[in-house]
């Protein structure tokens, strides 16, 4: 009888969903509303956070790659634009995520476009540009003005591996001129300037001593995950002359992935060693005033108020509470 009870329960256990843990690994957050916009593995997952005790996952859009990076394009929260590696960047409707539906609208195209060999991280800029970190291509100015046809506009060829950009605003005041940062790697953090008309420039190369991969800029100072080397802070306000001003050693045991600053805070994500919350109110000296260790690597945050928000790798979604920097406290999951 036993044999047959075995089979009985088999039958009657749930089927698994083999695609679970690829919503569930998560490298990159965006907010939108109500909507936590995850970058996974399988693609895009969106979480209906307006119960941040008890999110729900709504809806999930299967793209060709995993996504690094989502950027929210505009105003309103509708559209978002998703990095996924060497199939460049996707553009999708998330305006009906909570029902469960995510629209992709690009057609597909941008790998067949070139100039981009793996697109790690994308930015908006105005007059419908965006601006993709692009590995070992080095930076690349994107057109999204039509959505359903992103292409490769310009593209900057760079020393080292290009992982993050961040747009600084106009050069020089001059229209239509930009001015970028990368995350370079090895090679460190990078400054160059895109022009309204002609061939983008290199403006300065600061050394980090480590690994750059990811930025965030605030005012005039850009704080860098500088890898093995943790943080470091960067005066850019001669983007021609960058001056390191600031370094945070936090003896982590994993490679820093990613930050987030607002006001004097710096958020560090650091893989298997969890966050780390700085204050940068002397961003000369930095200083590591409280943190949070979950079970899973962190690897991307983004922050609405006294909220974060954490892609907890295959741990899925992390939500904190943030209104005590020095002890951030978990909203979901609890245990």
């Amino acid at each position: 009888a036993a044999p047959a009870a075995d089979a009985a329960s088999a039958q009657a256990a749930p089927p698994v969903d083999p695609t679970e843990a690829l919503w569930n690994r998560t490298y990159a957050i965006a907010l939108a509303g109500d909507l936590a916009l995850a970058g996974t593995e399988g693609g895009v997952a969106a979480w209906d956070v307006s119960d941040r005790k008890s999110p729900r996952l709504a809806g999930h859009l299967v793209l060709p790659g995993s996504v690094s990076s989502l950027t929210v394009l505009g105003e309103g929260g509708r559209i978002v634009a998703a990095a996924t590696g060497p199939t460049g960047v996707a553009i999708a409707d998330v305006s009906a995520a909570g029902d469960g539906r995510i629209d992709l609208v690009s057609d597909g195209s941008w790998a067949s476009a070139g100039g981009c060999n793996a697109a790690w991280a994308v930015r908006e800029a105005p007059g419908g540009k965006a601006f993709v970190a692009c590995g070992s291509s080095g930076v690349a100015e994107a057109d999204l003005s039509d959505p359903a046809h992103p292409r490769v506009s310009r593209t900057i060829s760079m020393a080292g591996y290009v992982r993050d950009v961040a747009v600084l605003g106009p050069g020089n005041g001059k229209p239509g001129s930009v001015l970028v940062a990368a995350a370079a790697g090895k090679a460190g953090l990078i400054l160059a300037e895109f022009p309204a008309d002609g061939d983008p420039r290199m403006l300065a190369t600061l050394d980090t001593g480590g690994e750059a991969r990811a930025i965030a800029v605030a005012g005039k100072i850009a704080w860098v995950a500088d890898g093995a080397m943790d943080l470091l802070g960067a005066d850019i306000a001669d983007p021609a002359a960058p001056k390191a001003m600031g370094r945070l050693d936090i003896d982590a045991s994993d490679m820093t992935r990613g930050i987030a600053a607002e006001g004097t805070r710096v958020y560090l994500c650091m893989g298997d060693s969890g966050l780390a919350v700085i204050d940068v109110s002397d961003p000369a000296a930095p200083r590591r005033i409280g943190g949070f260790d979950p079970d899973r690597a962190l690897n991307r945050v983004s922050l609405s108020g006294t909220v974060a928000f954490l892609g907890n790798d295959d741990g899925g979604i992390l939500i904190l509470d943030m209104k005590d920097p020095a002890s951030p406290a978990a909203i979901f999951p609890t245990k």
